[in-house]
């Protein structure tokens, strides 16, 4: 009986030295993965990578990991380096499977556990142009990295917004708005949005810019300026002209007169000669 206790107590001893603990992987959208087996101490040649995910008929499929290239982009997706497995661009396909390691000489397997940054969508518009007292409103998406622990922030000039009676702020666990109305000069600057989870933060970044009412008018008040000041120039020089007596200006046509007189003289003494 002795012996057989002690066989047991061998047993779990083994049994609890090989549990392993979990290990914890960052997942970014479009960065790499380093998934690494070697706390198990498994022979390196005896070590296979699996991926857990669901078929179309919602079953969970465990599939083992084989080097392979991205069709789009002919990168290699999939590098095997003795105990690790480095997953290259992550997209949909790496980000949304399980993983797990095992060995052949060993029936416990080493879980992976995702830790999933948060990743902003690509905004439509990065950049607006609004009038003073217009409207405008910013959005930001959440693409990967849903928690419990998610958090939006909104920053100004590297400030943070709150709302206020000019300032509507609406977030979910997918999204968040930024609604100005009426906008204001004070609004102008570098905006953006800060999504942030237990396992790190992103951000979208605007740029809006607020113009004056009266800018539009510039042009035209320009214009007008110009006309004004030509119309000012005549009017004097019309005044210039009606101060002047009438001898002086029946003398000035006399003088122009036989200006031109002398002058056609002397060209008809030049053609005869």
């Amino acid at each position: 009986m002795a012996k057989i206790f002690l066989v047991c107590a061998l047993l779990l001893i083994v049994s609890l030295a090989e549990c392993l603990e979990p290990e914890h992987v960052k997942f970014l959208y479009k960065d790499k993965a380093v998934l690494d087996c070697g706390k198990a101490n498994w022979s390196p040649e005896s070590i296979k990578f699996y991926r857990v995910y669901k078929n179309d008929e919602g079953v969970e499929v465990d599939e083992e990991v084989t080097p392979y290239v991205d069709a789009k982009t002919g990168k290699q997706k999939a590098i095997f380096e003795e105990s690790t497995l480095t997953l290259n661009d992550l997209r949909n396909y790496e980000i949304s499977a399980e993983y797990y390691c095992k060995s052949d000489t060993s029936d416990n397997k080493l879980q992976f556990v995702k830790e999933i940054l948060p990743f902003l969508m690509h905004p439509e518009k990065q950049s607006q142009t609004i009038t003073e007292g217009g409207v405008v409103e910013f959005r930001c998406d959440l693409l990967y990295g849903h928690h419990d622990s998610l958090n939006w922030k909104w920053i100004r000039n590297g400030t943070e917004i709150t709302s206020d009676d000019k300032i509507t702020i609406n977030s979910n666990s997918n999204s968040t708005t930024l609604h100005i109305n009426p906008v204001e000069i004070s609004h102008k600057g570098v905006i953006s949005c800060e999504a942030t989870n237990e396992f790190g933060s992103n951000n979208n970044e605007f740029t809006l810019r607020v113009k004056d009412t009266l800018a539009a008018l510039w042009p035209f008040l320009g214009i007008v300026a110009e006309v004004l000041i030509l119309c000012v120039i005549i009017l004097i020089y019309e005044k210039k002209c009606h101060k002047k007596p009438k001898s002086e200006l029946d003398n000035e046509q006399s003088e122009n007169l036989m200006g031109k007189e002398s002058q056609g003289g002397v060209t008809k003494r030049n053609t005869k000669a």
